[in-house]
């Protein structure tokens, strides 16, 4: 099976005085589509700075990282921001919900800045999300009005607006307690069931342990899986 994300001796350099930091090593691994995988280690091992690589938020001091085919450590950031708006739907730890919009609106805010269907289409499109992650009944609660499991759905259902084939969760349950915690994973797990690729980074090894492969990393480097 092809593989939708492929690193190839990824390095990520960063630079403090004389100092050279490896954030991420030499690492090499690929996920098929709709692989549902998680990403652990402890604090300063490099997981986030790992998935803001296969996020293209960041690029690589060196190696390759291919998003669906595509080579992205040459492109412009103009191309960078078509694959994370087209490809890429990302989920925090901070829910990162506008307090003066209503749950529909924050769900469809980042189809403003997408070219594919009409606004009508995407109203229609943010209830179905909401619906799906188990907030129909929340669609005009501003975020002041929800939980913080219930904002992290909203969250989730955003991350989906723009149809991506990757989700990238860094840390999404570490703001919430075990029972809405896992109410979020078994979102994220469906969501693998039904054909999308889901990367989460965690650092509850119990939840980590719900989905088909884990990377552990630690200084920069892959372990094992």
């Amino acid at each position: 099976m092809n593989s939708i994300i492929e690193l190839k001796q990824v390095i990520k350099l960063y630079e403090r005085g004389s100092e050279k930091i490896h954030a991420v090593d030499g690492i090499n691994f690929s996920i098929a589509p709709g692989e549902f995988v998680s990403i652990v280690g402890p604090s300063g091992s490099g997981k986030s700075t790992l998935l803001n690589l296969i996020g293209c938020v960041d690029k690589p001091t060196s190696g390759v990282v291919e998003i669906d085919g595509v080579e992205t450590s040459s492109l412009k950031e103009k191309e960078l921001a078509r694959i994370r708006n087209t490809k890429i739907g990302f989920v925090f730890q901070q829910f990162f919900l506008l307090s003066t919009l209503t749950a529909l609106e924050n769900v469809m805010l980042p189809s403003v800045f997408s070219r594919n269907g009409q606004k009508t289409n995407k109203t229609k499109r943010a209830k179905e999300l909401l619906d799906i992650v188990g907030l129909a009944d929340r669609v005009n609660h501003l975020p002041s009005e929800l939980s913080g499991g219930e904002m992290q759905r909203i969250a989730v259902a955003r991350a989906l607006i723009n149809s991506p084939k990757i989700l990238l969760a860094d840390e999404p349950t570490g703001n919430l307690d075990s029972a809405n915690a896992e109410i979020v994973y078994n979102i994220l797990d469906k969501l693998h069931k039904d054909g999308l690729t889901v990367i989460a980074v965690t650092h509850n090894l119990e939840l980590a342990h719900k989905t088909q492969k884990i990377f552990k990393l630690k200084d920069g480097k892959m372990m094992d899986e």
